[in-house]
């Protein structure tokens, strides 16, 4: 059975420089695991459960109206054998960082009480320079 997740991948101007939401997962290395906020649906559609996960995850809300782009990407996850296990429908949008920065540290990771610890212990807005060596290398492909 294929698994189905769904994310956003967030990006914002800070102090003139293109920066992406990335955050990291718990318990795992703080080397090639960044990811996106995202999480697992059922029932549900993709973008609401998109949307959810980033509010959970972060602490941050979103409309759809938002998403700067309706048609997602989607991501497969194959194992040895090249059979499909997992997808991730992945929306992007572009935001205005004056109106979250007030769930923002000065070194632009997201204050510790509006993550969920238990799914991600750190999130922030990194420059592509910070995100070559760190980010999950099944997304890399939506920035490189």
């Amino acid at each position: 059975m294929i698994k189905h997740s769904a994310g956003i991948l967030i990006s914002a101007e800070v102090d003139g420089e293109l920066r992406y939401l990335f955050v990291h997962p718990t318990n795992a290395s703080w080397y090639g695991t960044y990811s996106i906020p995202k999480g697992e649906y059922t029932d549900e559609y993709p973008l609401t459960a998109a949307l959810r996960e980033v509010q959970e995850e972060v602490g941050l809300a979103f409309k759809d109206l938002e998403i700067d782009k309706k048609e997602p990407e989607i991501v497969k996850y194959k194992n040895k054998k090249g059979k499909v296990y997992k997808t991730v429908t992945v929306y992007f949008l572009r935001t205005d960082f004056s109106k979250i920065k007030d769930k923002f540290n000065k070194d632009l990771s997201i204050k510790i009480e509006n993550l969920q610890l238990e799914e991600v212990n750190w999130a922030g807005f990194l420059t592509l320079g910070k995100l070559e060596s760190r980010i999950f290398y099944r997304f890399k492909h939506l920035l490189f």
